[in-house]
């Protein structure tokens, strides 16, 4: 019976059935009209992979940064980070050691917190743009886990929250399209702000800073403009390297105007004024980049401390501290390291081994400059210390990670060495070699074979015939080695390939050797400016002339002993090198002095006067470098100070200089020092120092 009431009445129940299915479909169209009008006046979302520049490709690991005092639904959560200027491994004798600083190869081109993120433009332009040696970053949530990539020199790109963008405006495809803007006379200063952020998102920082011009130059800009303007002129220092510095020091600026319009925003702005300025120092020498340097510690000072527990921007402070110490005289360097060590010490002391690549990598680098100033048995112990845990990196780490701590062990290795002599510094070569030979083996990047190749060179030098020759034929098989990596050559494989032909010139005769110092300087020659530290190519372009020099005689030897003054005294005014580039000036110097047909048998006043100024430094230095003591006593002795002279020769000889190299001059000073003494050869610190010189004379 209901089967057959059901067959009568399911003509209306069809009926009511799509009357039904009709009404829904009419309310959900009216919600998704609602929505759509909705969405028109809300901010438009954005995704990263719209507005990301064209060379952000690849994505890497994340670490954390907590965007200051932001409200969370406004942090962004994608970076762009572009490649810095390179750093330089050390691959001569004179090389620049970057305690800090890694190989350029091993950076990542680009981080994003998550692939093609929702963006969403508004408010100011906050950034995690750091010149740390590592940034960790993290995205604004609650409890992000921490994952953190040791990339040298990272500088991503803002991470910003920009205000509503017109949908027009952003041409999807490309990411550089903008529309036609407003006309200028017609604009308010919200609509010029926007604009501004508009060709800024294009990634067309010049046309950003003419929009905000007439409100910038009036006076009563706002904090998002002068913010936007910082953001714009960083962009600039960043993609521009002619105009790096000053970019850099107009972002420094504007930020600080930014901050004070809105000094609620003090953790970010002020974050941002200290990296300014870090990134001023790094285009800066001697005084300049001090100022600079204390310019970003002062900022971190006044605006951070006490006030901040997030780990990116306590391992920038740190940074900045142990940048400063490496920038400073020798004197003052232990200063800023306890400094650097303190506020490492204090967040990450008791849990080191849990802290992160970023953080051990510059712990790592405070122990190892912190063992060129201690005496040599300290410095061992530190030295050692140092060289276990790059050891631990380089078989934890994967691939760009591993060889830019490959890269920092060979150098600390090196520099240690340097401080060695006879058989201790051969064994400890060896040592190194051995345990470096894997890694160095399955490297396929140029910036640890650079690294081995100015190791290779102390090495030779260190040898005497086949030996040395040995082991410049091990560098001349890596430099084939680079060239198949790399068949373009860089500016620091061409400087490499330079202090490698020094190197061999020193084995060479006559005219071969002549022309293969030619060959270096023109290798230097073709390095533009900018590539490399200015300081570290003048040394080893002073040491080349200062070879030549021992090949000629008369106004040509005077030209190129002048040019090697000249030069090493230019390079000694960066700290990191001072040392080695004051000794090639000293002897250039000495050499004239010394010569009877460039100056008179008694130097000038004013040379004298220089080169004791030199030698003083030198000896700060280097109290106990036997080629420093050497050379400070001829200094001495070209002065006529032949009692200084024969002291310093005595410390010399104890410091393990070769004595073909020492006596002659240590001969000379004894026979003036007894030509003044009355009478003749009482004096019992005379007779000391004359005893020791005739023990050093007989001695195998």
């Amino acid at each position: 019976m209901l089967i057959a009431a059901l067959r009568d009445w399911w003509p209306l129940l069809a009926a009511i059935a799509l009357l039904l299915w009709l009404l829904i479909a009419w309310r959900n169209s009216r919600n998704a009209e609602r929505e759509r009008r909705d969405a028109a006046a809300r901010p438009r979302t954005i995704t990263w992979a719209q507005v990301k520049t064209p060379d952000a490709q690849s994505m890497h690991d994340v670490a954390d940064f907590t965007l200051g005092n932001l409200p969370l639904p406004e942090v962004a959560v994608a970076m762009h980070m572009s490649a810095p200027r390179p750093s330089t491994p050390s691959p001569s004798s004179t090389t620049l050691r970057h305690d800090a600083a890694r190989s350029a190869s091993v950076r990542t081109n680009a981080i994003d917190f998550t692939i093609d993120a929702p963006l969403v433009l508004s408010g100011a332009l906050p950034s995690c743009v750091s010149w740390v040696n590592f940034e960790h970053i993290t995205p604004p949530t609650e409890a992000a886990p921490t994952r953190r990539s040791p990339i040298e020199a990272i500088e991503p790109d803002d991470v910003a929250t920009i205000n509503p963008i017109e949908e027009e405006t952003v041409n999807k495809n490309v990411g550089m399209g903008v529309s036609a803007p407003a006309e200028a006379s017609t604009m308010d200063a919200s609509e010029r702000v926007g604009q501004a952020k508009h060709w800024l998102t294009a990634d067309r920082p010049e046309q950003a800073l003419s929009s905000l011009a007439p409100l910038l130059d009036g006076g009563d800009a706002s904090g998002e403009a002068w913010t936007v303007a910082g953001w714009s002129w960083w962009r600039i220092a960043r993609d521009r390297p002619d105009r790096q510095l000053e970019a850099a020091v107009q972002a420094a600026s504007a930020f600080r105007n930014a901050l004070r319009v809105e000094p609620d925003r003090a953790n970010l702005l002020s974050r941002m004024i200290a990296r300014c300025h870090q990134m001023q120092a790094r285009r800066q020498t001697g005084t300049a980049r001090l100022a600079s340097l204390d310019e970003a510690i002062a900022v971190y000072d006044r605006h951070l401390q006490g006030h901040t527990r997030d780990d990116a921007v306590l391992l920038e402070w740190a940074e900045a501290l142990h940048e400063r110490a490496a920038a400073s005289p020798r004197d003052e360097r232990a200063h800023w390291l306890d400094r650097s060590e303190r506020v490492i010490d204090q967040r990450w002391g008791t849990t080191m081994s849990d802290a992160g690549e970023p953080v051990q990598w510059l712990w790592i680098n405070l122990m190892l400059a912190r063992a060129e100033l201690v005496d040599l048995r300290s410095a061992g112990v530190l030295q050692a210390r140092g060289a276990t845990l790059l050891h631990a990196g380089i078989a934890r780490w994967d691939a760009p990670q591993r060889d830019a701590w490959l890269t920092r062990l060979i150098e600390s290795e090196r520099a240690y060495a340097q401080r060695l002599s006879g058989a201790a510094r051969i064994a400890r070569l060896q040592a190194t070699q051995t345990g470096v030979e894997g890694p160095l083996a399955a490297t396929r990047i140029v910036e640890p074979l650079l690294a081995w190749i100015g190791l290779l060179g102390d090495w030779s030098a260190s040898l005497h015939g086949t030996a040395a020759q040995a082991k410049l034929n091990e560098a001349e098989a890596l430099f084939a080695r680079i060239e198949a990596i790399s068949p373009e050559d860089g500016a620091q494989a061409q400087f490499a390939h330079a202090y490698y032909l020094r190197m061999r010139a020193r084995r060479e005769f006559g005219l071969t050797r002549w022309h293969t110092l030619e060959q270096a300087l023109t290798l230097l020659a073709g390095i533009a400016p900018g590539e490399l530290p200015p300081a570290l190519v003048d040394l080893e372009a002073a040491e080349i002339h200062l070879e030549q020099a021992r090949l000629t005689e008369g106004v040509p030897q005077h030209s190129h002993l002048a040019s090697a003054a000249r030069l090493a005294e230019t390079a000694a005014q960066a700290p990191e090198n001072e040392a080695r580039a004051l000794l090639c000036a000293l002897k250039a110097l000495v050499a004239i002095a010394l010569s009877p047909a460039q100056l008179p048998a008694e130097p000038r006043p004013q040379a004298a006067i220089r080169m004791k100024q030199l030698a003083s430094r030198l000896l700060d230095l280097a109290p106990n470098d036997a080629d420093a003591l050497q050379i400070v006593a001829s200094v001495h002795l070209t002065s006529d100070e032949p009692r200084a002279a024969s002291e310093l020769c005595a410390a010399a000889w104890e410091a393990g200089a070769a004595r073909a190299d020492l006596m002659p001059i240590w001969r000379q000073a004894d026979a003036r020092w007894t030509s003044t003494l009355d009478p003749a050869g009482q004096d019992p610190h005379w007779k000391r120092l004359n005893q020791s010189m005739r023990m050093a004379n007989t001695t195998l």
